[in-house]
Formats: structure tokens, sequence, C-alpha cells
């Protein structure tokens, strides 16, 4: 079922009357949410190391840097084994 363009427009007005915005809304249906720090930065788990030849990402469970297309997400290190 879909609804008509002036019906959207409708709720889209709405929404904005009483402070929601229609594509937060979006987001917060289709569970597109993420964690954010205390300057709002999404929590990405990346951050970029600048090295002498480059750069590299790495895991890190408080970095808030994006990663470029075309990389893969670092993995997680392993957990040390109990003695």
């Amino acid at each position: 079922m879909a609804i008509t363009s002036k019906k959207a427009e409708e709720i889209e007005a709405r929404l904005t009357e009483l402070g929601i915005s229609p594509a937060d809304l979006q987001d917060w249906v289709m569970r597109r949410i993420y964690q954010a720090d205390e300057n709002d930065r999404r929590i990405t788990r990346v951050r970029m190391l600048r090295g002498s030849h480059g750069v590299s990402y790495v895991y890190d469970p408080e970095g808030t840097d994006e990663l470029p297309p075309g990389h893969e997400q670092p993995s997680r290190p392993l957990a040390a084994a109990p003695h």
C-alpha cells in the first residue's frame, strides 16, 4: 500500500509542527540509529593512523573516523586467552 504525494506532504507538515524532522523519523523507522560521542560525532569504531608513507585504519571502540569507500571495517582484536 502506498500514499499519495498530497498525503505525504500533510504528514510531513504535521511532523514539522510537532518538532519532528521527517528525515529523522524515517531513520528511526528504518532503525538507522548510531552511537555518538559527547560532540555528536558518530562512533564508527575506526581510527585512522597516519604514517610516513600513508594511512591505515585500525579498530578503536571509541573511534569516530570514517572509512573511505572500498575499505573493510577493521576487525576487533582477539581477546587474550586466560592463563
